[in-house]
Parts: C-alpha cells; structure tokens; sequence
C-alpha cells in the first residue's frame, strides 16, 4: 500500500538565505551573521516577516526581538542588522483577494498578541492574498487531546520554527481499496515546512520538552476564520470581490485546487 501524499523539507541552515516552496507560496529563511542582510520582498502581494531573533529595518521602521512578526507591503525593502535570523513567507503570484485600509508594516510582538476568546490555542492574521495560524506552547502536546481534520479545497502548509514535531497524516478511505494509502507520521524538526494536501487529514503533535512554535500557512486567507471573527486583523482589510467559501460553509461542492507540484510521498 502506498504511503499518504505530502511534501516535507529541512531548511539548509548553513546558507544565509535558502527557500522551500509551498502551494502557491514561498518561505524564505534568512540569516545575517556577522554582516547586514539586504532584501526586496517580491512584487506579488504583501509578505510576512517572522522575526526569531534580531533586529530589522522596515521601511523606515525597526523590528527588534523574539517571536516579532511584519506585514509588509509588496516590493519592501529590509535591511537585517547582524546577528539576526528570520523567515519570509511570500505568495508567488499576484493573488491578492483583498486591499488594506491601514498603512503598512504592520508590526506584532506575537508573544503579547492576544488570541481569540472562543479559540485560544491559535492566533490568526491575514494579509491580502494569505493567513497564517500561529501556535506556541512551552512542553510536549497532551496526546489525549489532538485535532485531527481536513480541509475540503485547500492545502495546508506548516512551517515549524521551535521544536521538534510529529505530522500525523491519513487519507480517508473511499469504496475503491485500490485507493487506499497508509498513514503517514513525519518527524518534523525545525526549521523545516509541511505541505499537506486537500483532504487528507492531520494533526501536528510537539514532542520533547522546551518551546514548540508552528506556524500554518494558507493561500488564500481562510476565508472561514474570517466568518467566525477569529482573523485578529480582519478589520485592516476589505474584500476584493466574492470570496470562494469552504465547502462546509458554501453547502456545496467546490473543486479541488491545482494538484500540488513536485509533491513526495512516503518521505519523513
């Protein structure tokens, strides 16, 4: 039986600046040490800058510290200042769903950033073509208490940055056992990214003790967070058009996406 479909990669920590691609999107990890690092975010849409550690000049403004993370408009330029390590993440197309009513960067200490009142494990931002999921915990997840889901028509990427983790994945049985595939758990050190495609359901579990920070990715914008308030942003934003609901929330089917390029199976 072959195994579920997903991509996984580690980062190359010894490069100043090295990539892994997502669906539809880019991450970045980049790291000055003994020099400055400059920088122009692509012209696609508006980026995240995660900020591990450090300091960075954003048009103008200054991000110091850990866990700092920036929105910042498309074509940015950013300067980060030695010693700094940090993580872009970049649509790469022009995709934007969405313009901001508020000027940019935006800058968030997501350590003091509070989460919704209704879902306080996870903090939620969006920018005009993405979101993002932002999960933090100190220790190993309780096992007994794990969120296995899908997600209908869209992909799911998880860029672990703290932390070792498990991908818990399995593809839901149909009638025909010719397609069935086996459950997959990845061993996911950081920093690397997980792809997870349309359907399959997971759940990422932090092992080991010490800090454990994912960081899911989506493109577009959950357009469900945003219907139920859980987007801590959603006000900076106003839609461009008529949004593509999930299927549980349009009550009708909707086609899958693009199938996922370069995708890998039975690695981890």
């Amino acid at each position: 039986m072959e195994p579920t479909k997903y991509f996984y990669d580690l980062f190359d920590t010894k490069a100043a600046s090295t990539s892994l691609d997502g669906d539809g999107l880019t991450v970045r990890r980049l790291e000055a040490a003994q020099r400055s690092l400059s920088l122009t975010t692509p012209d696609t849409a508006e980026a995240i800058l995660i900020l591990s550690h450090g300091k960075a000049q954003v048009t103008g403004q200054t991000i110091q510290g850990e866990r700092q993370l920036a929105i910042v408009a498309p074509a940015t330029d950013i300067v980060l200042e030695p010693e700094t390590l940090a993580y872009l993440v970049a649509p790469k197309a022009k995709t934007a769903r969405f313009t901001r009513a508020k000027t940019l960067p935006a800058i968030y200490d997501m350590d003091r950033l509070q989460p919704p009142a209704d879902n306080p494990r996870l903090k939620m931002l969006q920018t005009d073509a993405m979101s993002i999921n932002w999960v933090h915990y100190q220790g190993p997840r309780d096992r007994t208490k794990l969120s296995p889901h899908s997600h209908a028509d869209f992909s799911q990427g998880s860029l672990a940055l703290e932390g070792n983790f498990i991908h818990h994945l399995r593809t839901p049985w149909s009638k025909n056992a010719n397609e069935w595939r086996a459950d997959v758990h990845v061993d996911a050190a950081s920093p690397s990214l997980a792809t997870i495609p349309p359907t399959v359901e997971h759940t990422t579990e932090g092992v080991g003790d010490g800090p454990h920070l994912l960081v899911d990715l989506f493109h577009p914008a959950r357009a469900d967070y945003i219907a139920k308030g859980w987007m801590l942003n959603a006000n900076d934003y106003k839609s461009c058009g008529k949004q593509r609901l999930p299927e549980r929330m349009a009550g009708q089917s909707a086609s899958h996406p693009v199938a996922l390029q370069n995708m890998l199976h039975g690695r981890g």
